[in-house]
């Protein structure tokens, strides 16, 4: 078993670009986040909070929406262009 997970670990490492790496990493000072505990089920999770969440939101809906968007138009005009050249 401790075999397997070495030459696992190596493979992954080579994989990653991650050999022979020492930088330590330090949380950043600007995360924000809460450790909450369910009392029935004695699992917790992270809520991260900060204004990164609400950046990454309002950047990825209208990027989404758009590419929405042009796929439904490329669908439509597809199906109209091929019946008119045919």
């Amino acid at each position: 078993m401790c075999e397997s997970w070495k030459r696992k670990e190596n493979l992954l490492a080579n994989k990653w670009l991650v050999r022979d790496y020492n930088q330590i990493a330090f949380e950043r000072a600007d995360y924000k986040a809460t450790i909450t505990i369910d009392s029935k089920t004695r699992s917790y999770w992270k809520r991260v909070y900060g204004a990164e969440i609400g950046k990454s939101f309002y950047l990825g809906m209208p990027v989404s929406v758009l590419f929405a968007l042009c796929v439904i138009g490329i669908a439509i005009a597809n199906r109209y262009l091929n019946n008119f050249f045919i």
